[in-house]
Protein backbone atom coordinates (compact mmCIF):
# COMPACT_ATOMS: atom_id res chain seq x y z
CA UNK A 1 0.00 0.00 0.00
CA UNK A 2 2.81 2.38 0.90
CA UNK A 3 4.58 1.52 -2.39
CA UNK A 4 1.41 2.31 -4.34
CA UNK A 5 1.06 5.69 -2.58
CA UNK A 6 4.73 6.51 -3.33
CA UNK A 7 4.30 5.75 -7.06
CA UNK A 8 1.19 7.90 -7.23
CA UNK A 9 3.03 10.74 -5.49
CA UNK A 10 5.85 10.61 -8.04
CA UNK A 11 3.35 10.62 -10.91
CA UNK A 12 1.56 13.60 -9.34
CA UNK A 13 4.83 15.52 -9.00
CA UNK A 14 5.88 14.77 -12.60
CA UNK A 15 2.51 15.57 -14.13
CA UNK A 16 3.23 19.34 -14.63
CA UNK A 17 6.49 18.45 -16.41
CA UNK A 18 4.65 16.12 -18.79
CA UNK A 19 2.01 18.79 -19.41
CA UNK A 20 4.63 21.46 -20.25
CA UNK A 21 6.43 19.03 -22.54
CA UNK A 22 3.23 18.17 -24.36
CA UNK A 23 2.28 21.84 -24.76
CA UNK A 24 5.71 22.98 -25.93
CA UNK A 25 5.56 24.42 -29.48
CA UNK A 26 7.56 22.75 -32.19
CA UNK A 27 9.58 24.99 -34.53
CA UNK A 28 7.27 26.69 -37.03
CA UNK A 29 4.13 25.98 -35.00
CA UNK A 30 1.65 28.53 -33.70
CA UNK A 31 0.24 28.48 -30.18
CA UNK A 32 -2.52 26.19 -31.36
CA UNK A 33 0.05 23.66 -32.57
CA UNK A 34 -0.63 24.26 -36.22
CA UNK A 35 2.16 24.92 -38.69
CA UNK A 36 2.67 28.64 -39.21
CA UNK A 37 2.09 30.03 -42.68
CA UNK A 38 5.20 31.78 -43.95
CA UNK A 39 4.74 34.96 -45.99
CA UNK A 40 7.74 36.31 -47.90
CA UNK A 41 8.13 40.07 -48.08
CA UNK A 42 10.59 42.16 -50.12
CA UNK A 43 11.52 45.80 -49.48
CA UNK A 44 13.77 47.76 -51.82
CA UNK A 45 15.58 49.90 -49.24
CA UNK A 46 18.49 48.63 -47.20
CA UNK A 47 19.10 51.51 -44.79
CA UNK A 48 19.46 50.26 -41.20
CA UNK A 49 16.81 52.70 -39.97
CA UNK A 50 14.31 51.45 -42.57
CA UNK A 51 15.06 47.81 -41.77
CA UNK A 52 14.54 48.55 -38.07
CA UNK A 53 11.22 50.25 -38.82
CA UNK A 54 10.01 47.36 -40.98
CA UNK A 55 11.05 44.83 -38.37
CA UNK A 56 9.02 46.69 -35.76
CA UNK A 57 5.93 46.54 -37.96
CA UNK A 58 6.52 42.84 -38.66
CA UNK A 59 7.01 42.01 -34.97
CA UNK A 60 3.82 43.82 -34.02
CA UNK A 61 1.90 42.04 -36.78
CA UNK A 62 3.20 38.59 -35.81
CA UNK A 63 2.27 39.23 -32.19
CA UNK A 64 -1.32 39.88 -33.23
CA UNK A 65 -1.29 37.10 -35.85
CA UNK A 66 0.54 34.13 -34.28
CA UNK A 67 -0.42 31.84 -37.18
CA UNK A 68 1.70 33.84 -39.67
CA UNK A 69 5.48 34.25 -39.97
CA UNK A 70 6.84 37.04 -42.19
CA UNK A 71 10.18 36.32 -43.83
CA UNK A 72 11.67 39.58 -45.09
CA UNK A 73 14.43 40.44 -47.57
CA UNK A 74 15.95 43.93 -47.76
CA UNK A 75 17.62 46.03 -50.44
CA UNK A 76 16.28 44.13 -53.46
CA UNK A 77 16.88 46.27 -56.54
CA UNK A 78 14.41 46.81 -59.35
CA UNK A 79 15.97 44.47 -61.88
CA UNK A 80 16.21 41.54 -59.48
CA UNK A 81 12.66 42.14 -58.35
CA UNK A 82 11.34 42.28 -61.90
CA UNK A 83 13.23 39.08 -62.72
CA UNK A 84 11.59 37.39 -59.73
CA UNK A 85 8.17 38.43 -60.96
CA UNK A 86 8.83 37.28 -64.50
CA UNK A 87 10.25 33.94 -63.34
CA UNK A 88 7.30 33.08 -61.13
CA UNK A 89 9.43 33.05 -57.99
CA UNK A 90 8.43 36.46 -56.73
CA UNK A 91 7.81 37.11 -53.03
CA UNK A 92 4.27 36.96 -51.70
CA UNK A 93 4.23 40.63 -50.70
CA UNK A 94 6.33 43.33 -52.33
CA UNK A 95 6.91 46.99 -51.77
CA UNK A 96 6.56 48.40 -55.29
CA UNK A 97 7.34 52.09 -55.97
CA UNK A 98 6.27 52.49 -59.61
CA UNK A 99 2.51 51.94 -59.68
CA UNK A 100 0.68 49.08 -61.39
CA UNK A 101 1.24 50.01 -65.05
CA UNK A 102 4.43 47.97 -65.43
CA UNK A 103 3.29 44.72 -63.81
CA UNK A 104 -0.45 44.45 -64.40
CA UNK A 105 -0.40 44.15 -68.22
CA UNK A 106 1.96 41.19 -67.81
CA UNK A 107 -0.46 39.49 -65.40
CA UNK A 108 2.05 39.49 -62.52
CA UNK A 109 -0.09 40.94 -59.73
CA UNK A 110 -3.15 39.67 -57.91
CA UNK A 111 -6.18 42.02 -58.08
CA UNK A 112 -7.11 42.92 -54.51
CA UNK A 113 -10.75 43.98 -54.77
CA UNK A 114 -12.17 40.73 -53.36
CA UNK A 115 -9.67 40.71 -50.49
CA UNK A 116 -10.41 44.37 -49.75
CA UNK A 117 -14.10 43.50 -49.43
CA UNK A 118 -13.50 40.30 -47.45
CA UNK A 119 -11.25 41.95 -44.88
CA UNK A 120 -13.25 45.19 -44.86
CA UNK A 121 -10.35 47.48 -45.67
CA UNK A 122 -11.74 51.02 -45.85
CA UNK A 123 -10.08 52.78 -48.80
CA UNK A 124 -11.43 56.14 -47.64
CA UNK A 125 -8.66 56.07 -44.99
CA UNK A 126 -6.20 56.98 -47.75
CA UNK A 127 -5.60 60.06 -49.86
CA UNK A 128 -7.84 59.99 -52.93
CA UNK A 129 -4.97 60.85 -55.25
CA UNK A 130 -3.10 57.63 -54.45
CA UNK A 131 -6.19 55.41 -54.62
CA UNK A 132 -6.91 56.79 -58.09
CA UNK A 133 -3.29 56.18 -59.11
CA UNK A 134 -3.58 52.52 -58.08
CA UNK A 135 -6.88 51.94 -59.86
CA UNK A 136 -6.06 50.15 -63.11
CA UNK A 137 -9.15 49.60 -65.28
CA UNK A 138 -11.43 49.39 -62.24
CA UNK A 139 -9.25 47.06 -60.17
CA UNK A 140 -6.92 47.80 -57.28
CA UNK A 141 -3.54 46.06 -57.39
CA UNK A 142 -1.65 47.86 -54.62
CA UNK A 143 -2.56 49.12 -51.18
CA UNK A 144 -0.92 52.54 -50.64
CA UNK A 145 1.84 52.84 -48.10
CA UNK A 146 3.64 56.14 -48.75
CA UNK A 147 3.80 59.28 -50.85
CA UNK A 148 6.62 61.73 -51.40
CA UNK A 149 5.83 65.30 -52.41
CA UNK A 150 7.96 68.45 -52.67
CA UNK A 151 8.15 71.52 -50.45
CA UNK A 152 10.67 74.35 -50.11
CA UNK A 153 12.98 73.88 -47.14
CA UNK A 154 14.98 76.89 -46.00
CA UNK A 155 17.75 77.83 -43.57
CA UNK A 156 16.37 80.62 -41.37
CA UNK A 157 19.83 81.55 -40.10
CA UNK A 158 21.07 82.42 -43.59
CA UNK A 159 17.98 84.53 -44.28
CA UNK A 160 18.55 86.37 -40.99
CA UNK A 161 22.24 86.85 -41.69
CA UNK A 162 21.58 88.70 -44.94
CA UNK A 163 18.30 90.37 -43.89
CA UNK A 164 16.20 88.62 -46.52
CA UNK A 165 12.52 87.98 -45.62
CA UNK A 166 11.56 84.35 -45.11
CA UNK A 167 9.71 82.51 -47.89
CA UNK A 168 5.92 82.51 -47.71
CA UNK A 169 3.21 80.31 -49.17
CA UNK A 170 2.43 83.10 -51.66
CA UNK A 171 5.87 83.06 -53.25
CA UNK A 172 6.13 82.91 -57.03
CA UNK A 173 9.04 81.56 -59.04
CA UNK A 174 10.29 85.14 -59.40
CA UNK A 175 10.26 85.59 -55.60
CA UNK A 176 12.19 82.35 -55.24
CA UNK A 177 14.79 83.46 -57.80
CA UNK A 178 15.26 86.94 -56.30
CA UNK A 179 15.80 85.56 -52.80
CA UNK A 180 18.19 82.90 -54.09
CA UNK A 181 20.19 85.54 -55.98
CA UNK A 182 20.42 87.79 -52.90
CA UNK A 183 21.56 84.85 -50.75
CA UNK A 184 24.35 83.76 -53.07
CA UNK A 185 27.23 85.63 -51.46
CA UNK A 186 31.02 85.81 -51.48
CA UNK A 187 31.44 87.16 -47.94
CA UNK A 188 35.23 87.65 -48.00
CA UNK A 189 35.60 88.79 -51.64
CA UNK A 190 38.06 86.05 -52.50
CA UNK A 191 36.27 85.15 -55.71
CA UNK A 192 34.59 82.06 -54.26
CA UNK A 193 31.00 81.98 -53.07
CA UNK A 194 30.55 81.19 -49.38
CA UNK A 195 26.75 80.89 -49.40
CA UNK A 196 24.40 79.66 -52.10
CA UNK A 197 20.80 80.71 -52.57
CA UNK A 198 19.47 77.29 -53.43
CA UNK A 199 20.18 73.80 -54.60
CA UNK A 200 19.28 73.01 -58.17
CA UNK A 201 15.73 71.77 -58.72
CA UNK A 202 15.43 68.58 -60.74
CA UNK A 203 14.73 69.83 -64.29
CA UNK A 204 12.34 66.94 -64.98
CA UNK A 205 10.30 67.65 -61.88
CA UNK A 206 10.41 71.43 -62.26
CA UNK A 207 8.76 71.01 -65.66
CA UNK A 208 5.93 69.06 -64.01
CA UNK A 209 5.59 71.79 -61.38
CA UNK A 210 4.88 74.11 -64.31
CA UNK A 211 1.96 71.84 -65.26
CA UNK A 212 3.75 70.28 -68.22
CA UNK A 213 5.97 67.31 -69.03
CA UNK A 214 8.95 66.39 -71.17
CA UNK A 215 7.15 63.66 -73.15
CA UNK A 216 3.60 62.82 -74.25
CA UNK A 217 3.12 59.10 -73.65
CA UNK A 218 -0.23 58.96 -75.37
CA UNK A 219 1.08 60.39 -78.63
CA UNK A 220 4.72 59.37 -78.40
CA UNK A 221 5.85 62.96 -78.91
CA UNK A 222 8.44 65.16 -77.21
CA UNK A 223 7.11 68.13 -75.26
CA UNK A 224 10.48 69.83 -74.82
CA UNK A 225 9.71 72.64 -77.25
CA UNK A 226 6.28 73.48 -75.79
CA UNK A 227 5.87 76.82 -74.04
CA UNK A 228 5.52 75.62 -70.43
CA UNK A 229 8.28 73.02 -70.66
CA UNK A 230 10.78 75.40 -72.20
CA UNK A 231 9.83 78.10 -69.70
CA UNK A 232 10.63 75.76 -66.80
CA UNK A 233 13.94 74.65 -68.31
CA UNK A 234 15.02 78.25 -68.95
CA UNK A 235 14.26 79.06 -65.31
CA UNK A 236 16.33 76.10 -64.05
CA UNK A 237 19.30 77.14 -66.22
CA UNK A 238 19.14 80.73 -64.93
CA UNK A 239 18.83 79.56 -61.34
CA UNK A 240 21.78 77.18 -61.65
CA UNK A 241 24.15 79.66 -63.23
CA UNK A 242 23.46 82.45 -60.73
CA UNK A 243 22.34 80.87 -57.45
CA UNK A 244 23.35 77.20 -57.08
CA UNK A 245 26.55 75.40 -56.14
CA UNK A 246 28.27 74.14 -59.27
CA UNK A 247 28.71 70.47 -60.06
CA UNK A 248 32.25 70.60 -58.68
CA UNK A 249 31.20 72.52 -55.55
CA UNK A 250 28.42 70.03 -54.82
CA UNK A 251 30.90 67.17 -54.81
CA UNK A 252 32.82 68.80 -51.97
CA UNK A 253 29.73 68.52 -49.75
CA UNK A 254 29.77 64.71 -49.79
CA UNK A 255 26.86 62.31 -50.06
CA UNK A 256 25.62 63.98 -53.24
CA UNK A 257 23.30 62.27 -55.72
CA UNK A 258 24.15 62.91 -59.36
CA UNK A 259 26.40 65.62 -60.73
CA UNK A 260 24.40 68.46 -59.18
CA UNK A 261 23.15 66.93 -55.94
CA UNK A 262 19.53 67.12 -57.11
CA UNK A 263 18.29 64.21 -54.99
CA UNK A 264 20.59 64.84 -52.02
CA UNK A 265 20.06 66.86 -48.86
CA UNK A 266 23.79 66.96 -48.05
CA UNK A 267 24.54 70.47 -49.44
CA UNK A 268 21.70 71.93 -47.36
CA UNK A 269 22.93 70.14 -44.23
CA UNK A 270 26.28 71.96 -44.46
CA UNK A 271 24.55 75.23 -43.49
CA UNK A 272 25.85 76.95 -46.63
CA UNK A 273 22.76 76.56 -48.84
CA UNK A 274 19.74 78.74 -48.08
CA UNK A 275 16.97 76.75 -49.80
CA UNK A 276 16.28 73.36 -51.31
CA UNK A 277 13.22 72.04 -53.17
CA UNK A 278 13.08 69.00 -50.89
CA UNK A 279 11.28 65.70 -51.28
CA UNK A 280 9.53 64.38 -48.19
CA UNK A 281 12.15 61.65 -47.69
CA UNK A 282 14.75 64.36 -47.03
CA UNK A 283 12.94 65.23 -43.78
CA UNK A 284 14.45 62.05 -42.33
CA UNK A 285 17.82 63.86 -42.17
CA UNK A 286 16.77 67.46 -41.57
CA UNK A 287 14.81 66.71 -38.40
CA UNK A 288 18.15 65.86 -36.78
CA UNK A 289 19.74 69.25 -37.56
CA UNK A 290 21.17 70.95 -34.47
CA UNK A 291 23.50 73.54 -36.01
CA UNK A 292 20.94 75.94 -37.54
CA UNK A 293 17.26 76.81 -37.53
CA UNK A 294 15.13 75.82 -40.51
CA UNK A 295 11.56 75.50 -41.67
CA UNK A 296 9.38 74.54 -44.63
CA UNK A 297 6.90 76.35 -46.90
CA UNK A 298 4.94 75.11 -49.92
CA UNK A 299 6.74 75.00 -53.26
CA UNK A 300 6.44 78.41 -55.03
CA UNK A 301 3.57 79.04 -57.42
CA UNK A 302 4.22 78.59 -61.13
CA UNK A 303 4.08 81.52 -63.61
CA UNK A 304 0.37 80.85 -64.20
CA UNK A 305 -0.26 81.83 -60.56
CA UNK A 306 -1.14 78.28 -59.51
CA UNK A 307 0.75 75.77 -57.39
CA UNK A 308 1.08 72.45 -59.18
CA UNK A 309 2.24 69.43 -57.20
CA UNK A 310 3.51 65.96 -57.95
CA UNK A 311 4.05 62.81 -55.91
CA UNK A 312 5.85 59.55 -56.28
CA UNK A 313 4.66 56.65 -54.24
CA UNK A 314 5.08 53.16 -52.89
CA UNK A 315 2.54 50.49 -52.13
CA UNK A 316 2.27 46.84 -51.15
CA UNK A 317 1.13 44.26 -53.67
CA UNK A 318 0.61 40.49 -53.84
CA UNK A 319 2.18 38.32 -56.50
CA UNK A 320 -0.14 36.37 -58.80
CA UNK A 321 1.81 33.25 -57.80
CA UNK A 322 1.22 33.72 -54.04
CA UNK A 323 -0.04 30.50 -52.41
CA UNK A 324 -1.47 32.23 -49.33
CA UNK A 325 -3.13 35.43 -50.58
CA UNK A 326 -5.47 35.69 -47.59
CA UNK A 327 -2.62 35.71 -45.07
CA UNK A 328 -0.56 37.98 -47.32
CA UNK A 329 -3.39 40.49 -47.40
CA UNK A 330 -3.74 40.37 -43.63
CA UNK A 331 -0.13 41.52 -43.40
CA UNK A 332 -0.70 44.29 -45.95
CA UNK A 333 -3.84 45.45 -44.16
CA UNK A 334 -2.05 45.64 -40.81
CA UNK A 335 0.94 47.49 -42.31
CA UNK A 336 -1.14 50.02 -44.26
CA UNK A 337 -3.75 50.82 -41.64
CA UNK A 338 -3.10 53.40 -38.95
CA UNK A 339 -1.07 51.34 -36.47
CA UNK A 340 1.51 50.26 -39.02
CA UNK A 341 1.50 53.60 -40.81
CA UNK A 342 2.27 55.53 -37.64
CA UNK A 343 5.38 53.39 -37.16
CA UNK A 344 6.36 54.13 -40.76
CA UNK A 345 5.57 57.84 -40.44
CA UNK A 346 7.81 58.31 -37.40
CA UNK A 347 10.81 57.48 -39.58
CA UNK A 348 9.93 60.49 -41.81
CA UNK A 349 10.97 58.69 -44.98
CA UNK A 350 7.79 59.84 -46.70
CA UNK A 351 4.21 60.84 -45.99
CA UNK A 352 2.07 57.90 -44.85
CA UNK A 353 -0.69 57.28 -47.37
CA UNK A 354 -3.06 56.80 -44.43
CA UNK A 355 -4.56 60.22 -43.71
CA UNK A 356 -4.75 60.03 -39.90
CA UNK A 357 -1.24 58.61 -39.65
CA UNK A 358 0.06 61.37 -41.93
CA UNK A 359 -1.50 64.12 -39.82
CA UNK A 360 -0.12 62.57 -36.64
CA UNK A 361 3.46 62.06 -37.81
CA UNK A 362 3.88 65.14 -40.07
CA UNK A 363 2.89 67.94 -37.65
CA UNK A 364 2.91 71.72 -38.01
CA UNK A 365 5.35 72.27 -35.12
CA UNK A 366 8.20 72.74 -34.51
CA UNK A 367 8.59 72.67 -38.31
CA UNK A 368 5.78 72.91 -40.79
CA UNK A 369 5.98 69.34 -42.05
CA UNK A 370 2.26 69.58 -42.78
CA UNK A 371 3.25 71.23 -46.09
CA UNK A 372 3.98 67.75 -47.41
CA UNK A 373 0.60 66.43 -46.31
CA UNK A 374 -1.25 69.39 -47.80
CA UNK A 375 0.65 68.95 -51.07
CA UNK A 376 -0.61 65.37 -51.41
CA UNK A 377 -4.24 66.42 -51.61
CA UNK A 378 -3.97 68.07 -55.02
CA UNK A 379 -0.95 66.22 -56.36
CA UNK A 380 -0.64 64.09 -59.48
CA UNK A 381 1.45 60.95 -59.68
CA UNK A 382 4.75 61.02 -61.53
CA UNK A 383 4.45 60.17 -65.23
CA UNK A 384 5.61 56.90 -66.65
CA UNK A 385 9.12 57.99 -67.53
CA UNK A 386 10.07 57.63 -63.87
CA UNK A 387 9.76 53.85 -64.21
CA UNK A 388 13.23 52.37 -64.72
CA UNK A 389 12.49 50.61 -68.02
CA UNK A 390 10.40 53.42 -69.46
CA UNK A 391 13.14 55.77 -68.32
CA UNK A 392 15.34 54.37 -71.08
CA UNK A 393 13.34 56.54 -73.46
CA UNK A 394 14.12 59.78 -71.65
CA UNK A 395 17.55 59.03 -70.19
CA UNK A 396 19.35 61.13 -72.81
CA UNK A 397 17.44 64.18 -71.60
CA UNK A 398 19.27 64.07 -68.27
CA UNK A 399 22.70 63.70 -69.86
CA UNK A 400 22.10 66.46 -72.41
CA UNK A 401 20.55 68.78 -69.82
CA UNK A 402 23.74 68.47 -67.78
CA UNK A 403 25.67 69.82 -70.77
CA UNK A 404 23.28 72.77 -70.99
CA UNK A 405 23.75 73.59 -67.31
CA UNK A 406 27.52 73.44 -67.71
CA UNK A 407 27.37 75.80 -70.69
CA UNK A 408 28.62 73.17 -73.13
CA UNK A 409 25.42 73.07 -75.20
CA UNK A 410 22.60 75.49 -75.93
CA UNK A 411 19.11 74.77 -74.67
CA UNK A 412 17.70 74.94 -78.22
CA UNK A 413 20.23 72.42 -79.51
CA UNK A 414 19.48 70.09 -76.61
CA UNK A 415 15.75 70.31 -77.28
CA UNK A 416 16.24 69.48 -80.96
CA UNK A 417 18.55 66.52 -80.39
CA UNK A 418 16.77 64.99 -77.41
CA UNK A 419 13.31 65.36 -78.94
CA UNK A 420 14.38 63.25 -81.90
CA UNK A 421 16.07 60.73 -79.61
CA UNK A 422 13.07 60.28 -77.29
CA UNK A 423 10.61 59.79 -80.15
CA UNK A 424 12.94 57.24 -81.75
CA UNK A 425 13.39 55.39 -78.45
CA UNK A 426 9.64 55.34 -77.88
CA UNK A 427 9.02 53.52 -81.14
CA UNK A 428 11.66 50.96 -80.22
CA UNK A 429 10.16 50.64 -76.73
CA UNK A 430 6.74 49.74 -78.14
CA UNK A 431 8.24 46.86 -80.08
CA UNK A 432 9.22 45.20 -76.82
CA UNK A 433 6.67 46.42 -74.27
CA UNK A 434 2.91 46.50 -73.83
CA UNK A 435 1.69 49.88 -75.20
CA UNK A 436 1.47 52.34 -72.32
CA UNK A 437 -1.28 54.89 -71.86
CA UNK A 438 -1.48 57.44 -69.09
CA UNK A 439 -4.13 56.73 -66.49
Amino acid sequence: MRRKIKVLSIIFLLLPVFMVSCNRKKPGESREGKEKIIITYVYCEGLPSMIKMNNEVIANFEKENPDIKVKAEWGVNFQKHLTQFAGGVSPDVSFWPWGPAKLVPKDLLLPLNDLIDKHELDLSQYFKSIIGYYDYKGKIYLIPQQLKTIALMYNKDIFDKFNVPYPTEDWSWDDYYEAARNLTVDTDNDGRRDYYGTQLPDPNIWVILNNSDIFDWNKGKSLLNTERTKEALEFVVKLYRECCPSSREVQTFGGYSGSFGIWSIEPFLTGKVAMVPAWAFMVRDTTRIKSFDWDIVPIPKAPDGKRHQVFYEGGLCISKSCKHPDEAFRFIKYYCEKEGMVVYGRERNGVPAHIEAALETFPTLPHNLRCYVDAVRGAKGLPLWIEPTAGDITKEFGMQMDLVLLGEKSLDDMIRDVSASMERNYKEFLRKEVPIKLR
